[in-house]
């Protein structure tokens, strides 16, 4: 049932509380959300990774980079001269807003809420941590997000009509667009198609097609074949499918991946960043991960005291024990939503099914792949809640988002806040100001059992675009990336971008995991040590070592 009907203007009330919340804690650290320096330096560069595809266009959320783009042009436009990853990232916090309004308004208008209760269950998911992280960081997944929740609106409607299905192509179009990951969404329109009519209506299937087609199919061909230029359909093809090429991220069913999950997803809920501030927990997650990517984590919370963190660790034990009793109690409502809600409890349903377990073989631990499914969470749970309820708000409502903001912020969000807590720019800011225009910076991986003093060489060669104006060379993608065959043509190519540097007059900063022949350095590049080694007999002669901020590096003057 949803009979109630709803002014525009109450939607404002939602839309300015969370996006003033979001306004007020935008992220300044780039390295927590993993990608966020690429996508920054995609965005606020036309010239980063521009080979071999075009920076603007990523096949997996095709109009993301360029939306952000034109965005960061208007503000700049109109004189708003922030920092642009401060920028880019309200302009997700304007796509979570939006996407919490229409969270509201599902509950206001499919189910009835009132409009304290249906903003209190709004709260619940706008202080989860997922949400609210990838709302006021520079990521992909709050456009697409909003287009999929408009989708279950529409869907949800009690009484429908055929050419909605117009409506709901484009919508599932631009919801693909911003991430290719929704053509899943296609399956829960098809539920929805079966509950309006069995055997499938294709007159309506052929209207949604109608839209979807073109709104996908003409910005990947433009991008194919005017951005890009491939050569050949087979280069096409694998941009488009790119990360599905890539064995590491396909995880085999196993008994650890639904404990894989079960941390993707609560994490979702509450991200653990402050467990780190509890010193054993620190020591026992340190060993688990010591190649893995706590290390910008750690850093983070370094300065979080041991009783702060075991305050909010027993503070997270609350909320899932009050989650759990609140399902427990409000389960007794199933009889009523089948009764009333049927149709947007079978379809939100529908949704974390299909994602979830998509997402059991795909890097099932990692938090950005069960945003949506949080949110199909919430709102399967306060479907329970407001099939019973009417009326008073129930006192749950008041507790579970209050204890998620506590948690959420005070444990992770207002770290985020202040760059001097991101591990990179701490790593790089020293050698920034004794870097000039076109000095060459050779970086390696650093591996150590301490996270605050590890690092990728990835992401330092990222910073080091953004932050500076010399040019790096990452050994990772100069070795590991490639096949072992092509190492000693690769180390040539090092061997000659270090000389015409200072050839050219410009001088040369090596890292010392680099100038070593770390075996452990070396296995991680999967290049042999002798490489290395020959590398630090070249130049060890020349080479003054120095310290830079605490880190060692050497350097190479040109004569």
């Amino acid at each position: 049932m949803n009979r109630k009907s709803l002014k525009l203007t109450e939607l404002l009330i939602p839309f300015s509380i969370f996006l003033a919340l979001y306004s007020l804690t935008l992220c300044g650290v780039s390295t927590v959300a993993h990608d966020s320096i690429y996508y920054l330096n995609q965005i606020d560069s036309k010239s980063y990774f521009h080979f071999p595809y075009h920076p603007l266009f990523h096949s997996h959320h095709l109009l993301y980079n360029l939306s952000a783009r034109l965005w960061l042009l208007f503000c700049r436009g109109v004189n708003i001269n922030f920092a642009a990853d401060l920028i880019i990232a309200w302009f997700n916090a304007i796509w979570g807003a939006l996407a919490l309004s229409v969270f509201y308004l599902i509950l206001r208008t499919r189910l009835q809420a009132k409009p304290l209760a249906a903003l209190l269950g709004t709260a619940c998911c706008a202080f989860s941590f997922a949400f609210w992280f990838y709302s006021v960081s520079v990521e992909v997944y709050a456009p697409p997000l909003f287009w999929s929740l408009l989708l279950l609106y529409v869907l949800s409607a009690d009484r429908f009509r055929s050419k909605d299905y117009y409506l709901i192509g484009l919508l599932h179009g631009l919801s693909i667009v911003y991430h290719q990951v929704n053509v899943l969404f296609g399956l829960v329109i098809i539920s929805a198609l079966l509950l309006d009519s069995r055997p499938l209506n294709l007159r309506s299937l052929l209207k949604y097609f109608a839209c979807l087609i073109p709104t996908v199919a003409i910005p990947y061909l433009l991008v194919i074949f005017k951005m890009n230029q491939f050569a050949a359909w087979e280069d096409a093809w694998y941009w488009l499918t790119r990360f599905s090429h890539y064995p590491g991220f396909w995880q085999p069913l196993a008994f650890s991946t639904l404990l894989k999950a079960q941390t993707g997803f609560g994490r979702a809920l509450i991200e653990g960043y402050f467990i780190l501030g509890v010193p054993y927990l620190k020591t026992l997650m340190n060993k688990k991960y010591i190649d893995g990517f706590l290390w910008d984590e750690a850093f983070l919370v370094r300065n979080l005291s041991p009783a702060t963190a075991w305050t909010l660790l027993l503070l997270a034990l609350i909320f899932f024990l009050t989650l759990f009793i609140g399902i427990r109690y409000y389960s007794g409502n199933l009889r009523k939503v089948k009764e009333n809600h049927s149709r947007l409890a079978v379809l939100t349903g529908v949704w974390l099914a299909v994602y979830s377990l998509f997402f059991f073989f795909w890097v099932p631990n990692n938090i950005e792949f069960w945003i949506s499914q949080s949110v199909c969470c919430w709102l399967l749970f306060l479907i329970l809640i407001f099939s019973g309820e009417r009326g008073k708000t129930p006192p749950i409502l008041f507790i579970l988002p209050l204890l998620l903001l506590v948690i959420n912020y005070g444990g992770n969000i207002r770290f985020i806040q202040n760059d001097n807590n991101d591990l990179y720019y701490s790593k790089i800011s020293a050698l920034s100001k004794e870097l000039q225009t076109g000095d060459l910076v050779v970086v390696g991986p650093k591996l150590t059992a301490i996270p605050e003093q590890s690092w990728t060489s990835e992401a330092l060669k990222a910073y080091l675009f953004r932050y500076t104006q010399a040019d790096a060379i990452d050994l990772v993608e100069l070795f590991r990336a490639a096949q072992p065959e092509h190492h000693k043509h690769n180390f040539s190519h090092l061997i000659k971008s270090i000389d015409n540097a200072l050839k050219n007059g410009r001088r040369v900063f090596i890292y010392a995991e680099v100038m070593t022949t770390d075996r452990r350095t070396a296995s991680y590049l999967t290049v042999h040590p002798f490489l290395l080694q020959q590398l630090r007999q070249i130049y060890q002669d020349r080479a003054r070592k120095i310290d830079v901020g605490g880190e060692t590096l050497y350097l190479l003057e040109p004569v």
